[in-house]
Protein backbone atom coordinates (compact mmCIF):
# COMPACT_ATOMS: atom_id res chain seq x y z
CA UNK A 1 0.00 0.00 0.00
CA UNK A 2 3.16 2.72 1.01
CA UNK A 3 4.18 2.50 -2.95
CA UNK A 4 0.71 2.86 -4.10
CA UNK A 5 0.53 6.10 -1.76
CA UNK A 6 3.37 7.22 -2.94
CA UNK A 7 2.19 7.38 -6.45
CA UNK A 8 -1.18 8.94 -4.84
CA UNK A 9 1.42 11.94 -3.74
CA UNK A 10 3.41 12.00 -6.99
CA UNK A 11 0.34 12.34 -9.04
CA UNK A 12 -1.32 14.57 -7.17
CA UNK A 13 0.47 17.42 -8.55
CA UNK A 14 -0.08 16.40 -12.15
CA UNK A 15 -3.62 15.05 -12.37
CA UNK A 16 -4.87 16.46 -15.98
CA UNK A 17 -8.11 18.11 -15.36
CA UNK A 18 -10.32 18.16 -18.81
CA UNK A 19 -10.72 20.85 -21.29
CA UNK A 20 -13.84 22.76 -21.71
CA UNK A 21 -15.48 20.67 -24.94
CA UNK A 22 -16.58 23.09 -27.30
CA UNK A 23 -19.15 21.34 -29.79
CA UNK A 24 -21.70 22.78 -30.41
CA UNK A 25 -24.23 20.11 -31.65
CA UNK A 26 -26.86 18.16 -30.32
CA UNK A 27 -28.65 18.04 -26.73
CA UNK A 28 -26.62 15.29 -25.31
CA UNK A 29 -22.44 14.83 -25.27
CA UNK A 30 -20.26 12.07 -23.62
CA UNK A 31 -18.36 12.90 -20.79
CA UNK A 32 -15.26 10.28 -19.55
CA UNK A 33 -14.69 10.19 -15.93
CA UNK A 34 -11.45 8.96 -14.79
CA UNK A 35 -10.03 8.46 -11.03
CA UNK A 36 -7.31 7.79 -9.42
CA UNK A 37 -6.95 5.15 -8.29
CA UNK A 38 -9.35 3.54 -10.85
CA UNK A 39 -12.02 1.27 -10.84
CA UNK A 40 -14.25 3.91 -8.75
CA UNK A 41 -17.70 3.43 -8.44
CA UNK A 42 -19.24 6.79 -9.29
CA UNK A 43 -23.04 8.74 -9.61
CA UNK A 44 -23.83 11.35 -11.61
CA UNK A 45 -26.88 13.69 -10.28
CA UNK A 46 -28.51 17.05 -11.14
CA UNK A 47 -30.92 19.16 -9.65
CA UNK A 48 -31.47 15.99 -7.61
CA UNK A 49 -31.89 13.51 -10.04
CA UNK A 50 -29.25 10.39 -10.88
CA UNK A 51 -28.07 11.00 -14.73
CA UNK A 52 -26.01 8.30 -14.74
CA UNK A 53 -23.94 5.49 -12.80
CA UNK A 54 -20.60 4.45 -13.29
CA UNK A 55 -19.70 1.29 -12.28
CA UNK A 56 -16.09 1.50 -12.91
CA UNK A 57 -13.98 4.13 -13.85
CA UNK A 58 -12.77 5.02 -16.09
CA UNK A 59 -15.85 4.75 -17.89
CA UNK A 60 -17.73 7.07 -20.29
CA UNK A 61 -21.67 7.83 -19.94
CA UNK A 62 -23.99 10.13 -21.89
CA UNK A 63 -25.50 13.17 -20.54
CA UNK A 64 -28.38 15.79 -21.60
CA UNK A 65 -26.67 19.15 -22.37
CA UNK A 66 -28.68 21.76 -19.82
CA UNK A 67 -27.03 24.96 -17.63
CA UNK A 68 -27.59 23.25 -14.43
CA UNK A 69 -24.41 21.86 -12.37
CA UNK A 70 -23.63 17.87 -12.81
CA UNK A 71 -22.56 16.72 -9.09
CA UNK A 72 -20.24 13.74 -9.39
CA UNK A 73 -19.62 11.81 -6.34
CA UNK A 74 -17.63 8.49 -6.28
CA UNK A 75 -16.76 5.60 -4.01
CA UNK A 76 -13.51 3.21 -3.78
CA UNK A 77 -13.24 0.71 -0.52
CA UNK A 78 -10.41 1.98 1.39
CA UNK A 79 -10.59 5.48 0.01
CA UNK A 80 -12.79 8.65 1.64
CA UNK A 81 -15.46 9.45 -0.84
CA UNK A 82 -14.55 12.28 -3.29
CA UNK A 83 -16.91 14.50 -5.09
CA UNK A 84 -16.84 17.15 -7.56
CA UNK A 85 -19.37 19.62 -9.58
CA UNK A 86 -19.39 19.98 -12.89
CA UNK A 87 -20.65 23.48 -14.86
CA UNK A 88 -21.65 24.16 -18.20
CA UNK A 89 -20.61 26.26 -20.52
CA UNK A 90 -22.14 29.69 -20.57
CA UNK A 91 -22.15 33.06 -22.31
CA UNK A 92 -19.27 32.71 -24.35
CA UNK A 93 -17.06 30.91 -21.93
CA UNK A 94 -16.68 28.16 -20.56
CA UNK A 95 -16.47 27.17 -17.19
CA UNK A 96 -15.30 23.82 -16.60
CA UNK A 97 -13.04 22.28 -14.81
CA UNK A 98 -13.09 21.91 -10.91
CA UNK A 99 -11.14 21.80 -7.75
CA UNK A 100 -10.39 18.69 -5.40
CA UNK A 101 -13.55 18.04 -2.96
CA UNK A 102 -16.07 19.29 -5.11
CA UNK A 103 -15.50 22.85 -4.90
CA UNK A 104 -16.17 24.34 -7.99
CA UNK A 105 -12.99 26.43 -9.60
CA UNK A 106 -13.12 27.88 -13.45
CA UNK A 107 -11.04 27.70 -16.17
CA UNK A 108 -12.22 30.00 -18.88
CA UNK A 109 -11.95 29.58 -22.70
CA UNK A 110 -12.80 32.75 -24.47
CA UNK A 111 -12.24 31.36 -27.51
CA UNK A 112 -15.43 29.00 -27.22
CA UNK A 113 -19.29 29.87 -27.68
CA UNK A 114 -20.35 26.29 -26.39
CA UNK A 115 -23.64 26.78 -24.52
CA UNK A 116 -24.19 24.37 -22.00
CA UNK A 117 -21.60 22.04 -23.34
CA UNK A 118 -19.61 20.25 -20.06
CA UNK A 119 -16.33 19.39 -20.43
CA UNK A 120 -15.47 16.23 -22.48
CA UNK A 121 -13.65 14.11 -19.15
CA UNK A 122 -13.57 14.80 -15.67
CA UNK A 123 -10.89 13.61 -13.07
CA UNK A 124 -10.94 12.70 -9.32
CA UNK A 125 -8.86 11.84 -6.87
CA UNK A 126 -9.47 9.88 -4.08
CA UNK A 127 -7.82 10.11 -0.46
CA UNK A 128 -6.52 7.35 1.64
CA UNK A 129 -8.49 6.78 4.32
CA UNK A 130 -5.91 5.82 6.21
CA UNK A 131 -1.94 6.11 6.40
CA UNK A 132 1.01 4.73 8.17
CA UNK A 133 1.72 7.75 10.21
CA UNK A 134 0.86 11.22 10.33
CA UNK A 135 4.13 12.80 8.51
CA UNK A 136 2.97 10.73 5.17
CA UNK A 137 -1.05 11.89 5.85
CA UNK A 138 0.45 15.55 6.26
CA UNK A 139 2.59 14.85 3.02
CA UNK A 140 -0.66 13.84 1.21
CA UNK A 141 -3.02 16.36 1.93
CA UNK A 142 -0.16 18.98 2.05
CA UNK A 143 0.17 18.52 -1.61
CA UNK A 144 -3.36 18.22 -2.45
CA UNK A 145 -3.97 22.13 -0.44
CA UNK A 146 -1.01 23.29 -2.39
CA UNK A 147 -1.99 22.01 -5.78
CA UNK A 148 -5.60 23.53 -5.37
CA UNK A 149 -4.27 26.86 -4.33
CA UNK A 150 -2.22 26.73 -7.52
CA UNK A 151 -5.02 26.01 -9.88
CA UNK A 152 -7.46 28.57 -7.76
CA UNK A 153 -4.89 30.93 -8.64
CA UNK A 154 -4.87 29.83 -12.14
CA UNK A 155 -8.52 30.35 -12.39
CA UNK A 156 -8.55 33.38 -11.41
CA UNK A 157 -5.81 34.38 -13.92
CA UNK A 158 -7.63 33.12 -16.52
CA UNK A 159 -11.27 34.72 -15.19
CA UNK A 160 -9.43 37.62 -15.56
CA UNK A 161 -8.28 37.24 -18.70
CA UNK A 162 -11.33 36.06 -20.18
CA UNK A 163 -13.35 38.16 -22.79
CA UNK A 164 -16.19 38.62 -20.07
CA UNK A 165 -13.54 40.96 -17.22
CA UNK A 166 -11.19 42.30 -19.87
CA UNK A 167 -14.40 44.10 -21.83
CA UNK A 168 -15.95 45.29 -17.91
CA UNK A 169 -14.14 43.76 -14.94
CA UNK A 170 -16.72 45.66 -12.82
CA UNK A 171 -19.47 43.89 -14.69
CA UNK A 172 -21.96 41.76 -12.76
CA UNK A 173 -21.22 38.28 -14.55
CA UNK A 174 -17.34 39.55 -14.12
CA UNK A 175 -17.89 40.09 -10.48
CA UNK A 176 -20.12 36.96 -9.86
CA UNK A 177 -17.61 34.28 -11.35
CA UNK A 178 -14.63 35.83 -9.51
CA UNK A 179 -16.21 35.58 -6.19
CA UNK A 180 -17.53 31.79 -6.96
CA UNK A 181 -13.98 31.45 -7.41
CA UNK A 182 -12.66 32.68 -4.47
CA UNK A 183 -15.39 30.97 -2.66
CA UNK A 184 -14.75 27.63 -3.77
CA UNK A 185 -11.26 28.59 -3.13
CA UNK A 186 -12.16 28.87 0.56
CA UNK A 187 -14.65 25.84 0.89
CA UNK A 188 -12.24 23.03 -0.57
CA UNK A 189 -8.64 24.17 1.45
CA UNK A 190 -11.65 23.70 3.99
CA UNK A 191 -12.76 20.64 2.72
CA UNK A 192 -9.12 18.87 2.30
CA UNK A 193 -8.15 19.95 6.02
CA UNK A 194 -11.88 18.14 7.24
CA UNK A 195 -10.35 15.00 4.91
CA UNK A 196 -7.02 14.92 6.29
CA UNK A 197 -8.60 14.66 9.38
CA UNK A 198 -10.52 11.96 8.81
CA UNK A 199 -8.08 10.18 7.70
CA UNK A 200 -7.34 7.33 10.37
CA UNK A 201 -3.05 6.58 11.12
CA UNK A 202 -2.34 2.91 11.10
CA UNK A 203 -3.65 -0.11 9.87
Amino acid sequence: MSKLRAALILSATALVIAACATVLEGTTQNMTVTTLPEDASCVLERDGNVLATVLSTPETVEVSKEGAPIRLVCSKPNYLDASRVVLAGFDGFTAGNLLFGGMVGVVIDASTGAVNQYPEEVSVMLPPAWFEHEGERDAFFDILKADAEFRAVEALDAANASALCRKNPENQDCVALLAEIEDGRTREQALIESQRLEAEIGG
